[in-house]
């Protein structure tokens, strides 16, 4: 943990990381066992990541452009991590079709989620604070399904438990909709793990703005 990952542990967890306590031993001790975000940054989701690589063309020419299993992911979740989420040129807001919902009030409740659905901890473990939203549950151990039907945010329905004898609840990520990003001009190299569409530049309608997909084809 840096300086700046120190104060911003405490400062996420100041129920039991107070100034009598070191948290970087905190987190060696109980932070690491209970999935405690030990840096100023969140990390990405994997569809997280890859809209991070789908708004920053520039990352697509030094990362590739993702995809399931491709490494880029995991430098573009790095890159968030360490440059990006403090640099307002790189930092990309949800869209409204990708925000994660909440599924389940609690255990045993029947999700229909096509994406990722995630179990963590109703309350907060430190405080026992009811968590309100997907990004502060994630501040704790989480499982993670991908789904495409109905699954029961249970155990069972999950296959495995990250809180045994504690309240837990689900939360659902869409799978993100198909999103064209410009790849390149004319007699450039393009990187790109799916369809590339080759047309003109300009809209047809107004010379100072790009065509979009449908104008280029």
């Amino acid at each position: 943990m840096t300086d700046d990952d120190v104060k911003c542990y405490a400062d996420r967890y100041p129920s039991d990381v107070n100034n009598t306590v070191d948290p970087r031993q905190h987190f060696d001790n109980i932070g690491k066992e209970q999935g405690r975000l030990s840096t100023c940054s969140r990390t990405l989701t994997a569809y997280e990541s890859q809209k991070y690589l789908d708004k920053n063309p520039s990352l697509q020419r030094k990362f590739g452009r993702g995809g399931p299993g491709n490494p880029a992911l995991a430098l573009a979740n790095q890159h968030y991590q360490e440059i990006g989420y403090k640099d307002p040129s790189f930092v990309q807001g949800r869209d409204e079709y990708t925000e994660p919902w909440f599924c389940g009030a609690t255990e045993y409740t029947n999700c229909g989620c096509q994406g990722t659905l995630y179990m963590g901890p109703k309350n907060r473990p430190d405080n026992n604070e009811p968590i309100k939203t997907f990004d502060e549950m994630r501040y704790w151990k989480t499982i993670s399904k991908e789904v495409d039907d109905w699954t029961m945010c249970s155990s069972k329905g999950m296959g495995g438990d990250p809180w045994p004898d504690a309240p837990k609840q689900c939360w659902c990520e869409p799978t993100p909709q198909y999103e064209p990003t410009p790849c390149a001009n004319e007699g450039e190299n393009c990187l790109c793990n799916g369809w590339v569409t080759y047309g003109v530049k300009q809209s047809p309608d107004d010379p100072n703005k790009v065509a979009t997909v449908e104008e280029m084809t």
